[in-house]
């Protein structure tokens, strides 16, 4: 297991809140990020006297969340995820890709997917991957991403370019650069904004990526500091072309409100 990846579980995932222990994997390649086999998911109850987050129903390819609003102070969040990265079958390079997903697949300041660095580094990946698939292609670059990158600014909001060249950032960081080598390749990418309950009763900030499959219509959700999987008790909040200010506006402050308590009940809904 990596650093960057051991000291996410440390922070999300207290060992008496986990559905089974988390085995390391390893390969010629490097460390591999911690998986579970199967499908997990979470029970989560949110409070504070003041009033909860506007949490909404989500769903991707891998994974989805169900809200209850048991009144304005209390909800109550049943979350599920494949463990298993869903691996739709579309060739690669993509043919064809909607209007809708066209915006993510373009460079914005953060994400700066047409630098020459960038390009180099994507045609790298991809010549040692050898790609047959869409998915193949997805994998290749987070596993990359993982090893490349260590954890460290947890205050910045780190551009792409900046996180090839530290080797080094927070989650948005590995966001960044994941997609903007994605990107590169020819796949539309978006940023996907998450809490995540802490072992102390709280809510953790963190962010991971979206790649969109054009021929399944598909998003699915992939976390580049674990190497592709997600953690099942992700809360979903927003996607974005980018990192957004607004979006952080909105949203940070009930994870810092001393009011808010979370309750996290692990499920496990499936085995292989």
């Amino acid at each position: 297991m990596n650093r960057s990846a051991a000291i996410l579980l440390a922070l999300v995932l207290p060992l008496a809140a986990q559905p089974t222990p988390i085995p390391q994997q390893t390969s010629a390649a490097g460390p591999a990020a911690p998986s579970l086999s199967g499908t997990f998911g979470y029970v989560i109850k949110i409070t504070n006297p003041k009033g909860v987050y506007p949490f909404e129903d989500y769903t991707c390819g891998s994974y989805s969340q169900r809200v209850t609003r048991e009144s304005d102070t209390a909800v109550t969040i049943r979350t599920e995820a494949t463990q298993v990265m869903p691996r739709p079958l579309q060739p690669y390079p993509l043919t064809q890709v909607s209007d809708k997903a066209t915006l993510y697949l373009k460079p914005t300041p953060r994400i700066q997917s047409d630098d020459p660095a960038i390009a180099r580094t994507a045609q790298g990946i991809l010549k040692s991957a050898n790609p047959q698939t869409q998915a193949d292609v997805v994998a290749a670059v987070c596993a990359w991403t993982a090893r490349h990158m260590k954890w460290a600014l947890p205050d910045e909001v780190p551009d792409a370019l900046t996180c090839l060249k530290r080797k080094r950032g927070n989650c948005i960081g590995f966001s960044h650069l994941a997609a903007a080598l994605l990107r590169n390749l020819g796949l539309p990418v978006r940023t996907m904004r998450v809490f995540v309950p802490t072992g102390g009763g709280g809510l953790a900030r963190h962010t991971l990526i979206e790649v969109y499959y054009p021929q399944d219509d598909l998003w699915v959700a992939c976390d580049p500091q674990l190497g592709g999987r997600v953690f099942p008790n992700i809360l979903d909040l927003f996607t974005d072309a980018d990192w957004s200010v607004e979006g952080q506006r909105k949203t940070r402050p009930f994870s810092v409100d001393s009011k808010t308590r979370v309750e996290a009940v692990p499920l496990k809904l499936s085995l292989p």
